[in-house]
């Protein structure tokens, strides 16, 4: 079944992902807030429907029971929905190359985070594709350095980039 071919969900999950700044130019007088709730909302029956497609699924009545996975689902939804909101504001805002900044860096977060609390231990190359990331990363930060006609400044461009990772 196409559910257990992973490349082919990633792709997906991909294009799903990459047609959403072209739906959120289409709408600049739009409410940041009205947009992320349209998100929530329309999120609910496509996570409904993926859950009734995939198999080996914890119940509600576990998590609830669990308070630690309670903890974890509550605060990872916190999480999600202030980067949506900083993702949508800033497509809203012409912020484009800020929130994609933003998203180049997720997976420098998550390698940092997996070294310093699970203790994980990179190899060399692994070492040097990360020195390679930053430093192009970097590069791209200085290259595309923001020039702000907003009210806060480059502040405003900085705190997307990093909220929206």
């Amino acid at each position: 079944m196409w559910l257990k071919n992973g490349p082919v969900l990633a792709v997906l999950a991909f294009i799903l992902w990459g047609i959403t700044p072209l739906f959120y130019k289409m709408l600049p007088d739009a409410n940041v807030l009205e947009l992320l709730a349209q998100r929530l909302f329309w999120s609910i029956p496509l996570l409904l429907l993926l859950r009734l497609l995939f198999k080996n699924r914890t119940t509600w009545q576990q998590v609830w029971q669990d308070k630690r996975s309670l903890f974890c689902c509550l605060l990872g939804g916190l999480i999600m929905s202030v980067s949506w909101t900083t993702f949508i504001y800033a497509l809203t805002h012409n912020l484009v190359l800020d929130a994609s900044l933003g998203y180049f860096t997720n997976p420098l977060f998550s390698i940092a985070l997996g070294v310093i609390f699970l203790h994980d231990k990179l190899s060399r190359f692994q070492r040097i594709a990360v020195v390679l990331a930053i430093t192009g990363l970097v590069y791209q930060v200085i290259l595309f350095r923001p020039r702000s006609t907003s009210r806060f400044g480059n502040g405003q461009h900085i705190c997307i980039l990093w909220v929206s990772a």
